[in-house]
This record gives structure tokens, sequence and C-alpha cells, in this order.
């Protein structure tokens, strides 16, 4: 899934799971399949809580560079 957040509009169609901030909550609520288990979940959360705590403004701006290069 890819959210955009802001002020945006699509310039093409997108699929399903390509929206904005509010059409995440629609995409999310309209899923009832298990992916993964609760082991799994709690691995990537710990991951991602991790990855936040690493957050500077050089790592900020080395993801600017990458975003803006596609």
């Amino acid at each position: 899934m890819v959210v955009f957040i802001g002020d945006n509009a699509f310039k093409t169609d997108m699929p399903d799971n390509v929206t904005n901030g509010h059409g995440s909550i629609r995409y999310i609520k309209s899923k009832s399949d298990e992916v993964l288990s609760d082991e799994p979940m709690e691995n990537w959360f710990a991951k991602i809580e991790a990855d936040k705590q690493n957050l500077s403004i050089k790592t900020n701006r080395e993801h600017i560079k990458l975003v803006s290069k596609s």
C-alpha cells in the first residue's frame, strides 16, 4: 500500500493500493484476510519503532535525495 499525504491529485488512474490519506482508511477497512500472524507483525512493529528512533536531519535529507531520483 502506498499512501500520499497532503494536497495531491493523481494525473492517471492508480491501482487500489495507491491512494491518498482519506482513501487509505477505506482501503484498509476493505481487507479482512489475515496475511501475517502475530509474531511477524510484532517483529515489523519493533523494526518500525527502532527505525523511527534513528530519524534525524541527515536521514531526512537522504530520504529526500532518494525520492527525488524517482
